[in-house]
């Protein structure tokens, strides 16, 4: 965050520790017991939408920074520690919600079971605190590689495979934690302004034991266009399932596009994943790529989970290979 941001930031947050929303446009005072928070709302002199905080646990959730599901993510201020974060609240209409609850007591849970990792996110704080429910993170300055990607129409080689060799530390963590991962996607990777990438998103991340022996369900939970074929099958997750969803975000970062391209449903989407016809992956459809790095992508994302590597440690000597 730049030093005029901050200091705006942070003298935002005093007028709100005082009971006041300056608005952004005209510098109108509004008080803050009158404006529903977490919501646009437009200034009454000049009309112009402004954010409405909310303050929680000595954080002040002062911008929206994304969601999905049942919570959103803000980032937040603590005028106390002088310090930024990420704020994860539950939907306003899901706030009583004793699933949703748990389900981020879950996330809170697992985070701080993981501990640390460079490549990451952290819990800062979590619990229930000024009526709501939150998680509290370190804040990331960075970009989703999904927008990286889209803004450069692909990532080169050896760059990739340098955000990939990060990735597999961070997964190997994980589970010598003793938990899986579950939702390696684009939109779950935030590069630092150092080019490393930080894993932001737990909320489908299960103990080993868990992914291995899946409850029966309707709901096949994870992103249709980078889960595993296992998934779909109820046949139980390992090391391998971590492995296809990786190789199908390296051969994203690489092509600018996603191996499975869109269909008329996500059910039909997440379906090719389990099909035998499939597309080779060859020179034409990754025509950028080295030979190497071709193969290392068609050994990751084998249909079969037996058919591909079969451990982290098989992947990183492979890359280690492709950038000799």
């Amino acid at each position: 965050m730049s030093l005029f941001k901050a200091n705006k930031t942070r003298n935002a947050v005093k007028r709100f520790a005082k009971g006041m929303l300056a608005c952004d446009e005209c510098g109108a005072r509004h008080k803050l017991e009158d404006l529903a928070p977490l919501a646009l709302a437009p200034c009454r002199k000049c009309a112009t939408p402004n954010f409405v905080p909310l303050h929680v646990a000595g954080f002040w959730a002062v911008e929206p920074l994304g969601g999905g599901g049942s919570g959103s993510v803000y980032r937040a201020y603590h005028l106390k520690s002088k310090t930024s974060c990420a704020i994860k609240l539950l939907h306003r209409e899901e706030r009583d919600n004793e699933k949703v609850i748990a389900d981020l007591q879950k996330e809170t849970e697992i985070l701080s079971a993981i501990g640390p990792h460079p490549f990451i996110r952290q819990v800062v704080s979590g619990g229930f605190a000024d009526g709501e429910h939150y998680c509290a993170l370190n804040f990331i300055e960075g970009e989703r590689l999904d927008d990286h990607v889209e803004r450069l129409t692909c990532v080169p080689e050896r760059d990739m495979l340098r955000i990939v060799l990060n990735l597999l530390s961070a997964e190997r963590h994980i589970c010598e934690k003793g938990y899986l991962y579950r939702d390696m996607k684009p939109e779950n990777i935030i590069l630092r302004e150092d080019g490393h990438p930080v894993l932001i998103d737990f909320g489908f991340c299960l103990t080993a034991e868990q992914a291995a022996s899946p409850a029966p369900s309707a709901f096949v939970d994870g992103s249709p266009f980078y889960l595993p074929p296992e998934r779909l099958w109820r046949s139980g997750e390992n090391l391998a399932s971590e492995i296809y969803s990786l190789g199908m975000v390296l051969f994203y970062g690489l092509t600018g596009t996603t191996f499975f391209k869109s269909a008329a449903s996500a059910e039909e989407l997440a379906l090719k994943h389990t099909s035998s016809v499939r597309f080779t992956v060859n020179a034409r459809i990754m025509p950028q790529c080295s030979a190497r790095v071709i193969e290392l992508v068609d050994k990751m994302i084998q249909r079969d989970p037996a058919d591909r590597l079969q451990s982290f440690e098989a992947v990183g000597l492979a890359i280690r290979r492709c950038l000799k």
